[in-house]
């Protein structure tokens, strides 16, 4: 899929029961500090989600609403972020999409450029290698997290929704939901 596909300049659609072009956020917790009481990096979870509760596929059933609001909020969370934080499967549809998209019309796009620059961080127990400037997390999810968050440095970004939520819950380690 191209750039476009997905930020592309379709038009809202806006009336009862459509889905809202940007995200709401809501934030579980104020800022924490690291133990020598500087700001601990926010873990910012961002998931497209129907008013239905549709969370899969969204190059699917989403297409319509991302439009230029869209982007420009979508642009605002990555270029906030330093690092992203993927579960296996969403790193593995993303690193084959994303580098595809890169001069695919000619016409350089910032987020691309970035999705492809920004360093991952990949938590999973059966991937072995990885590309696109991205690791597979070393033992323990939720400890590697903590210890990230409390490195210096812009927000966490999170992608995608599955198993690598439900750990990341338990530890109370998501800041914000994008939602």
């Amino acid at each position: 899929l191209a750039a476009r596909d997905f930020y592309g300049d379709a038009g809202m659609r806006r009336g009862p029961g459509l889905i809202p072009s940007v995200p709401r956020r809501v934030t579980r917790r104020a800022a924490a500090t690291t133990t020598i009481g500087v700001p601990m990096r926010k873990l910012v979870e961002a998931t497209h989600v129907s008013l239905g509760g549709e969370i899969g596929s969204p190059h699917v059933w989403a297409t319509e609403y991302l439009d230029k609001e869209h982007f420009n909020y979508a642009n605002k969370l990555l270029f906030a972020a330093d690092d992203l934080l993927l579960g296996r499967r969403t790193y593995e549809g993303l690193s084959v999409a994303y580098p595809a998209m890169t001069g695919a019309d000619g016409v350089p796009n910032e987020f691309v450029d970035r999705m492809n620059s920004i360093p991952k961080h990949i938590a999973s127990t059966t991937l072995r290698e990885t590309t696109w400037n991205a690791r597979v997390i070393p033992g323990d999810v939720a400890e590697y997290v903590a210890e990230l968050k409390q490195q210096p440095g812009r927000d966490i970004l999170k992608y995608g929704t599955g198993p690598l939520d439900a750990t990341l819950m338990k530890h109370n380690l998501i800041d914000e939901f994008h939602l």
